[in-house]
């Protein structure tokens, strides 16, 4: 398990959620051990493949669907186009390497538990996202899963990502459902009319 990934700042309410994860996890009879992920923060890896990604996307569209995109969707595009070849396939070089340090790493661990993020989405009037700790796994293309681990004191729910060996995904939804009938599941509070 990693609290952290080693670059991701965890408040207390969220760490607090995890270690009980985790405890439900040991109580279940797995063993458990904290490790440093054999990576750094990728982040710039998974937004320069992501600018890229949406510059060729984009490119494909009308001028009347541009004008329907995200701002942030359109530029990541004018980054994307940008980009020199050099850039790109660097960024590819390191997803690469960033996936042989996975499979290593899954040779001496059938299974990485961390947060699924660093708190709470946002509500929908705004609000920065937290930080993700799904970005090294999208870059690997690992199997993954988020579920349930509590809610912060705001009653907004967290979760508990599970990540895999490639091609054991069976593994990873085993013990999303171990966790999941073990632990009470949360419901979204009814929406009241204003």
């Amino acid at each position: 398990m990693s609290a952290t990934l080693g670059y991701v700042a965890l408040p207390a309410e969220t760490r607090v959620c995890f270690d009980a994860a985790v405890a439900l996890l040991q109580r279940l009879g797995a063993e458990v051990e904290e490790v440093a992920p054999p990576f750094d923060d990728p982040g710039g890896v998974l937004q320069t493949l992501f600018a890229a990604r949406a510059a060729h996307t984009v490119r494909e569209l009308g001028p009347e669907q541009r004008a329907l995109l995200d701002p942030a969707v359109q530029s990541a595009a004018a980054q994307g186009e940008a980009l020199s070849a050099v850039a790109y396939l660097e960024a590819e070089r390191q997803r690469a390497e960033l996936a042989l340090a996975m499979a290593a790493f899954h040779r001496r661990f059938d299974l990485l538990v961390t947060p699924t993020s660093a708190g709470a989405a946002p509500l929908i009037d705004g609000g920065a996202l937290p930080a993700s700790f799904a970005a090294p796994f999208s870059l690997t293309r690992q199997p993954a899963i988020s579920v349930p681990m509590g809610l912060t004191s705001a009653g907004l729910p967290l979760g508990l990502q599970i990540v895999g060996r490639h091609f054991e995904e069976a593994l990873v939804l085993r013990a999303a459902l171990a966790l999941e009938r073990e632990s009470a599941p949360l419901r979204a509070p009814p929406l009241r009319a204003s």
